[in-house]
């Protein structure tokens, strides 16, 4: 049995500290379908599923 291997104390890594100010700028992405105010795809109206959006398998 082996023994375990801890790192030894004081060889800790430390990152540089990023400034906290200072803030990346972000990009906004365009999606594929429109959506509505909460970010959901829009309710569009498919003639091959009902109104609960379920595929219909057998015409009446």
């Amino acid at each position: 049995m082996e023994p375990e291997h801890y790192p030894m104390p004081g060889s800790r890594r430390t990152m540089p500290h990023r400034n906290k100010n200072a803030m990346e700028a972000q990009q906004q992405l365009e999606l594929l379908e429109p959506t509505d105010n909460s970010g959901l795809p829009l309710w569009t109206r498919d003639e091959n599923t009902d109104l609960t959006g379920l595929p219909i398998w057998a015409k009446d």
